[in-house]
């Protein structure tokens, strides 16, 4: 299975062109795939990833809007391994091995009920560079949770609302990587790696396939979802940031947007850290666990 034609001749550009500096790109889905700001492409898989890709309007597509406004999005009605979209996403090897291992993902999506009622997953996206293998990142549609089986499933992705779902990985001193998961800015998950792994992606200067796919899945784990905006950068943002954007503008991802989460977080930080209504030791404690786990 080959990527459309125009899409190698962007790998081909960037390869040419690739420099040291970090990557971020962002996509806002106005009537087409063209970035909003950055160097890394945005393709159709295939021709059958066009045919099942519909632009317009959030009410006209979604019916809900985000904050701030009605922008374009983009509904993929995609269900095979020939549907998804391919990121030439211009990031270098970092993390200390031959891929890129410290990245950020973040996309503002809405999942309609229907997808709820008649489909089992949704795959966000695949770092294989075929798309034959599985994804990466779901939401389960029986229980709203996202994860993998790797780093079990988190958080609460409702129907019918829009969403800030955000994935980073972050190499760590004694050389693991660690995922992080983020629901309306509210850290949801957390997960461990290796170097160079299953979620790595491969470096732009990998000349047969420097790319990952959007919302792919080898095998159809897939349902019709809405999304206003995506971004990508090869470096993982730090957790405060990710905080502080909040839940969907309708700017766009890296716009903040309201404060308002009704996510239960995986991390907390007062002084009585058990939550006992007690400053003790045991908080000091309980802070250790939380600094194991990687809670930022």
């Amino acid at each position: 299975m080959k990527a459309m034609t125009n899409c190698a001749a962007a790998a081909v550009a960037l390869l040419a062109g690739s420099a040291m500096a970090q990557v971020e790109t962002q996509w806002n889905f106005n009537g087409n795939l063209d970035a909003q700001f950055g160097n890394a492409i945005l393709d159709y898989w295939s021709p059958d990833a066009q045919a099942k890709t519909t632009f317009g309007t959030a009410t006209a597509l979604a019916g809900p809007t985000p904050d701030g406004g009605n922008p374009n999005v983009a509904l993929l009605d995609f269900q095979t391994d020939l549907e998804a979209l391919v990121c030439v996403h211009d990031g270098v090897a970092n993390g200390g091995g031959l891929y890129v291992n410290d990245y950020t993902l973040i996309m503002d999506i809405y999942i309609p009920q229907s997808s709820y009622d008649n489909y089992g997953w949704l795959s966000f996206y695949n770092t294989n560079a075929s798309n034959s293998n599985d994804g990466d990142l779901f939401v389960n549609l029986a229980t709203h949770a996202v994860g993998v089986s790797d780093f079990g499933y988190k958080g609460d992705l409702h129907p019918d609302h829009w969403h800030r779902l955000a994935t980073t990985f972050e190499t760590q001193i004694d050389g693991s990587v660690k995922e992080r998961r983020f629901i309306d800015g509210t850290l949801v998950g957390i997960g461990e790696t290796t170097t160079d792994g299953r979620y790595s992606l491969y470096p732009s200067t990998d000349p047969s396939n420097p790319w990952f796919h959007f919302f792919a899945d080898n095998d159809g784990d897939m349902a019709p979802v809405v999304v206003s905006s995506a971004y990508f950068a090869d470096f993982a943002m730090p957790a405060s940031e990710i905080q502080a954007l909040g839940c969907v503008s309708a700017a766009g991802c890296t716009s903040p947007g309201p404060q308002c989460s009704d996510q239960t977080s995986l991390c907390d930080t007062p002084a009585d850290f058990n939550g006992d209504g007690v400053v003790d030791t045991r908080d000091v404690i309980s802070f250790l666990n939380s600094w194991t786990q990687g809670c930022p």
